[in-house]
């Protein structure tokens, strides 16, 4: 919990307060004195959650045996509909952890099994869902494409990002690398016929390849492709050998298996699909297959053709998400279809895609890293994730996605100048982004592509800003330069970050070996570990009214310091999980609140001399089953509790 001050945030900032913060400090006491007997307790109600739904599709599946089941894999974690869409729940095996999904399967002979490859190897249930089983060989390359024979369960293919193809036949206990004559750096796709197990496709930068053997060998097929850059492949459900193949030069199709390839027309341009983008997926309606369906994944959104490809329509009514990643067809009904976007989630189209809607209750991108409150709009929510940022205005209610400009949708940590709500600041994987308008548009501040997990604004002088990332990054110009520092600091990096807020050049670092403290702004630092040791530290908070006295969650409970980081004592009677975050009421301070690392969220009432978990009557699926990596209290009328979980954001009053 990166924790500022709301009274330091809220009152407006002259010359003399800036250079005398014992007077401001006192003004503020007295600001807390005179609302304490009006403001209501936070966090004392019920749970709710809105959200964030939606979020970004990495891949989208169908259950061949009930079309009203689908699956949904995301860098968040897989969710199930067993509604046709509309409604969702996180598909999670609490002692597995979230499962990110690269790359997602779907068993058609035994429709219950599923697989999803991860960055820590392969998944798979046998029961739907329910329950997981690990597979850990990790194949060289990053598994992106992933196909199960359909009519034999166990046997899968596995397609790597640095062009390998792997094949096992055991359900994914072991694997044989099968790329002999595969001539490719990448794999973009991975096809398996359906009358034959031994015969599959894939496309790769060098074209298309085919092996009759199950990958014993391979052979290039491209006689008649103009353009060996081939972005999709689809297989003809109804017509045996006949594939087509989409490359920036046109479509392809192939009546032979492969052998040879004639270009149906030149790739639409223009008014029809406007200027040459990436069509990474092309589906056949399986019961007309002159029709087709694509999508752009540079944002134009979704196309079809009635007459085998030679003209193509856009379909976009509805679609506020226009970056689609995957398409797939109801078996049963053709007219309908599903399409996974970038940061939309999913939308389903019931009259194949004249008019589509988005169907995400419950499929919340989740995995919320951090949250923020607008101290001047505190109806204003902010929500970091795995798949962006989200924001809401009805104080968590509704999330709309505010993530465009950024380079990618891994955010870790956020902070608002609190004299300017409207300027934003973002850790991500690749250094700290602005915005400095809401969240509207994000800009790389150029402070590197270091991995950025800790974010602080001095309340002070908030054009100082603070970034963790491997050593502490200062910048004194609201991010238009950075200084890096990191002296004193041990190696690795900055997991947290807190500011005194009357005295802020005195910083805190939580890192893998404990607390550093700062008292020049970042350049310098000490070890702060007396009582704590040398353990990694997830999340600290300071007290706002008494600011010597700060909080460390780790993964021994909580440990308060009331000397300012010079000493600590474990404070952890009735916590029974990891501490991942912090929050201090900033009108009660002796009320704190902690968030449980494997699920839970525990309040204090004395300064963390005692805990008690405080799940009692939340929803289904509420943050008693979820990780909490993030908590916030409203900072005007402390009377909210946001807890940021693996499963979106819950709020409790």
């Amino acid at each position: 919990m990166r924790f500022t001050s709301p009274w330091l945030q809220l009152l407006p900032l002259g010359k003399h307060h800036r250079d005398h913060p014992t007077d401001l400090l006192q003004i503020l006491l007295i600001s807390w004195f005179a609302v304490l007997p009006t403001i209501a307790e936070a966090g004392l109600g019920e749970w709710t959650s809105g959200g964030p739904y939606g979020g970004t599709v990495v891949e989208l599946v169908i259950d061949p045996s009930s079309s009203t089941t689908l699956y949904v894999g995301t860098v968040s974690g897989l969710f199930k509909s067993t509604d046709a869409g509309a409604s969702w729940s996180p598909v999670i095996d609490r002692h597995l952890g979230f499962i990110k999904a690269n790359a997602l399967a779907i068993a058609e002979s035994t429709p219950d099994t599923v697989y999803t490859w991860s960055d820590g190897g392969l998944f798979k249930s046998i029961d739907a869902g329910k329950s997981w089983l690990r597979h850990t060989q990790l194949l060289q390359g990053k598994v992106v494409q992933l196909a199960v024979a359909p009519s034999a369960s166990e046997t899968l293919f596995a397609g790597a990002q640095t062009g390998e193809v792997y094949r096992s036949e055991n359900g994914g206990e072991s694997w044989d690398m099968r790329s002999n004559g595969l001539e490719a750096s990448r794999i973009g796709g991975l096809v398996i016929d359906p009358a034959s197990e031994d015969k599959v496709y894939v496309i790769s930068d060098q074209g298309v390849f085919r092996t009759f053997d199950g990958g014993g060998s391979w052979e290039a097929i491209n006689y008649g492709i103009t353009n060996l850059e081939v972005q999709s492949l689809a297989l003809d459900p109804a017509t045996a050998g006949e594939l087509y193949a989409m490359t920036s030069s046109g479509l392809f199709r192939t009546s032979e298996g492969g052998s040879r390839w004639e270009r149906i027309a030149p790739r639409p341009t223009g008014r029809e699909l406007g200027p040459p983008g990436k069509l990474e997926t092309l589906v056949v309606d399986p019961a007309t297959p002159s029709r087709l369906y694509t999508a752009d994944a540079q944002g134009r959104g979704v196309y079809r053709s009635d007459d085998e490809g030679l003209s193509w329509s856009r379909i976009m009514e509805g679609l506020v998400n226009p970056t689609i990643r995957s398409l797939v067809i109801d078996p049963n009904n053709p007219s309908i279809v599903y399409a996974g976007s970038q940061g939309g989630g999913v939308y389903r189209s019931q009259n194949r895609g004249e008019h589509w809607s988005a169907v995400n209750q419950g499929f919340g991108q989740g995995h919320t890293e951090a949250l923020a409150v607008d101290p001047k709009s505190p109806n204003v929510v902010y929500s970091a994730t795995f798949g962006g940022i989200f924001r809401s205005d009805d104080h968590g209610v509704t999330w709309t996605e505010s993530s465009t400009g950024l380079r990618d949708g891994f955010v870790r940590a956020l902070a608002i100048d609190p004299l300017q709500p409207s300027t934003l600041y973002a850790g991500t994987n690749h250094g700290v982004f602005r915005s400095q308008d809401g969240g509207a548009i994000w800009t790389s501040t150029g402070s590197g592509r270091t991995t950025v997990y800790a974010l602080a604004v001095d309340p002070l002088q908030p054009e100082n800003v603070f970034a963790g990332g491997q050593g502490l990054y200062r910048s004194r110009n609201s991010g238009k330069s950075w200084t890096l520092h990191r002296k004193g600091l041990p190696p690795g990096q900055i997991t947290a970050l807190a500011l005194d807020p009357s005295r802020p050049q005195v910083l805190y670092a939580g890192t893998g070996k404990g607390v550093f403290r700062s008292l020049d702004r970042g350049v310098g630092w000490s070890a702060s570990t007396k009582g704590l040791g040398a353990t990694f530290v997830h999340s600290l908070a300071v007290d706002p009214c008494t600011t010597t006295t700060l909080y460390a969650g780790v993964s021994g409970g909580v440990f308060r310091s009331l000397d300012g980081a010079a000493t600590w004592q474990k404070m952890s009677t009735g916590l029974t999980r990891p501490v991942g975050s912090l929050a201090i009421d900033p009108v009660s301070p002796s009320r704190v609140f902690a968030g449980a690392i494997y699920g839970g969220i525990f309040v204090s009432e004395d300064h963390g001399e005692s805990w008690i978990e405080i799940n009692g009557g939340q929803i289904s699926d509420g943050p008693s089953s979820a990780i909490v990596r993030a908590l916030a209290i409203d900072p005007t009328t402390p009377t909210t509790l946001y807890a940021g979980t693996e499963r979106g954001v819950f709020s409790k009053q």
